[in-house]
C-alpha cells in the first residue's frame, strides 16, 4: 500500500487468473486487491488513508519547467540499472523466442517499466520491481541456449556482472565515506 504504481502489475496477474479460473479468477484477484486497501483504510481512518495513499500526490506527475532534467535522470538512472542488471539484460534475446508461453512475465516486465517511468522520478529503488521478472525471464532465456553457446553466455554475464559490481563498489571504498557515511554526518 506504501507503491502506488505496483498497482500496475495486476495486469500479469489479471492474465494468469483469467488462464486459471476466468471471471472467477479475475473476482478473486480484484477481491484480493481490494480487501488489504479497505483494512487499511479502516484502520487509519478513510480520511487520513485517502488523502496520503491518493490525493496527496497532485503535483506527482507534473513535469512542467524541467522536461530536460526529468529526461536526463531518466536516462542516467535507467543506464545504472541496466550497467548493474547487464548479466540479466543479456540474456533477454534468448527468452524472446518463448514470449507467447512467458506472456505473463513479459506484462510483468513491461508494466513494472511502466511503473518506474510514472511520475518522471525516477528513483533508484524503482527499478528493484524489475528485477524478479527480469531475473526469471534471464533464467528461461539461459536454459534456451544450446550447451556450447551457454558457457560462451555464462562467462559474459559473469564478467558483466563483475565489471558492474566492481564500478558500484570502488568508489564507495576509495574516498573514506560513502553515501551512507556522508549523510550520517550531515544530520
Amino acid at each position: 500500500l506504501t507503491k502506488q504504481t505496483a498497482a500496475v502489475v495486476l495486469l500479469p496477474l489479471a492474465l494468469l487468473a483469467w488462464r486459471g479460473r476466468r471471471w472467477r479468477g479475475l473476482l478473486t484477484l480484484a477481491a484480493a486487491f481490494a480487501i488489504p486497501i479497505v483494512l487499511a483504510s479502516i484502520a487509519f481512518g478513510t480520511h487520513d488513508f485517502v488523502h496520503w495513499v491518493f490525493t496527496s500526490n497532485g503535483g506527482y506527475l507534473d513535469a512542467r519547467g524541467s522536461f530536460g532534467y526529468v529526461l536526463a535522470l531518466g536516462v542516467r538512472q535507467t543506464a545504472w540499472f541496466l550497467l548493474g542488471s547487464a548479466a540479466l539484460v543479456v540474456l533477454l534475446p534468448f527468452a524472446w523466442k518463448y514470449r507467447r508461453d512467458d506472456l505473463d512475465l513479459w506484462l510483468w516486465l513491461g508494466s513494472g517499466v511502466l511503473a518506474v517511468a510514472a511520475g518522471f522520478r525516477f528513483f533508484p529503488h524503482y527499478y528493484l520491481q524489475l528485477l524478479p521478472p527480469l531475473t526469471l525471464l534471464a533464467v528461461r532465456g539461459l536454459d534456451t541456449i544450446r550447451p556450447g553457446l551457454r558457457a560462451r553466455v555464462l562467462l559474459l554475464a559473469g564478467v558483466v556482472a563483475v565489471v558492474a559490481a566492481v564500478s558500484f563498489l570502488v568508489p564507495a571504498f576509495t574516498n573514506g565515506q560513502t553515501r551512507d557515511t556522508t549523510i550520517a554526518l550531515d544530520v
